[in-house]
Formats: structure tokens, sequence, C-alpha cells
């Protein structure tokens, strides 16, 4: 007999789908828009999102599995560039 998955800890986060930032950010994954995302350090990351969830987004800039950037590293993401 298998057991019941457990459940989800009290520390663990969510994802809340209903800020304005988290509707823009799925959006954009739906339509595959291109997007420029400038991390802290300077560098920019040209690609289309891939997903995201609490702790990170992977964004698919051309290399083989997209590159996954954590949120405290993010500077910014701009659409449609």
């Amino acid at each position: 007999m298998s057991e019941a998955p457990a459940a989800a800890s009290p520390s663990q986060k969510e994802l809340d789908i209903t800020l304005p930032s988290i509707r823009r950010l799925h959006a954009t994954i739906r339509s595959k828009e291109v997007v420029t995302v400038k991390l802290a350090t300077g560098d920019t990351l040209h690609g289309t999102l891939k997903w995201l969830d609490t702790e990170c987004l992977c964004i698919d800039d051309g290399s083989a599995n997209g590159t996954i950037v954590w949120h405290h590293a993010l500077a910014f993401v701009q659409f449609g560039r």
C-alpha cells in the first residue's frame, strides 16, 4: 500500500499568481515574447522565458537547456526587445 504524499511544509513558498508582475511574466511565457533580462552584475540576456518558480526563472537564450537565473540576481526584465 502506498503512502499519501507529504503535505507542503509551512515554510515552503508558493507563487502568488494574483500579483501583476507574476501575471505579466506568465503572459510572456504563454506568448513566447522576447525579453531582455538585466542582471545585477550588469550582464544582459535576451530570449524567451521558459518557466518561473518562487526562486528562479529560466530564459531560453539559445543555449542547449536555457539559463536559470535566481530572482535575487535580477535587476529588471524588459518586455518586447
